[in-house]
């Protein structure tokens, strides 16, 4: 359509080959394992019940096995272990990662109780530091509450993102690669930040 500018922001979409999701079923928290390696790796799982502020109210890490082209349960929490932290649907969420014998973060992902307009999310103030290192840039995303969905974009130049529309969690600092022919500053003052509690 003539006069019509073109979206200039690409984000990174590739299949990872290993996968944690927990899930809420049947009175319970089941925390899946998905791996499309062709061979098993050990890994350790963590998973943490947290409120919107950063405070742990459950927690719980096993040794797991993450076994070559499966998908499984890891672990299963019943939601009346959960109940003995006297936790608020509307304002707690539970976070699982998988983290390999290196010390690398092979998944991680979060589950709310609620659906996003029914949750009391606490106002988050976002703080970002955009450095480059070598032939690309990181953006680290920093937020002393959890910033839920903060979404990345940088007006009208062209940009590679490993990742974006991503929860940072409190006090947890997340780092984004970025490509792009554009200049560090051309970068700094076109980046806009924006998290879900915001809209």
């Amino acid at each position: 359509m003539a006069g019509r500018k073109q979206l200039c922001i690409w984000q990174s979409i590739f299949f990872e080959p290993v996968l944690v999701s927990p899930y809420e079923e049947d009175g319970k928290v089941n925390v899946y394992v998905v791996s499309d390696r062709p061979i098993d790796e050990k890994a350790s799982l963590q998973v943490r019940l947290m409120d919107f502020a950063g405070k742990v109210l459950w927690s719980k890490k096993i040794d797991h096995k993450v076994k070559a082209l499966s998908s499984e349960i890891a672990l299963s929490i019943s939601k009346d272990e959960l109940a003995g932290a006297y936790y608020d649907p509307e304002k707690t969420f539970v976070s699982a990662k998988l983290v390999n014998e290196k010390g690398e973060v092979l998944s991680s992902n979060d589950l709310y109780f609620k659906r996003p307009k029914d949750l009391k999310y606490s106002k988050s103030t976002i703080q970002t530091d955009l450095t480059k290192q070598g032939d690309h840039y990181v953006l680290k995303i920093t937020s002393s509450v959890l910033a839920p969905r903060v979404g990345v974009t940088f007006g009208d130049e062209h940009v590679w993102l490993s990742d974006n529309y991503i929860d940072v969690l409190p006090n947890e600092p997340l780092s984004i690669s970025i490509k792009s022919q554009a200049t560090l500053d051309q970068l700094k003052n076109t980046l806009k930040i924006k998290s879900l509690d915001q809209l």
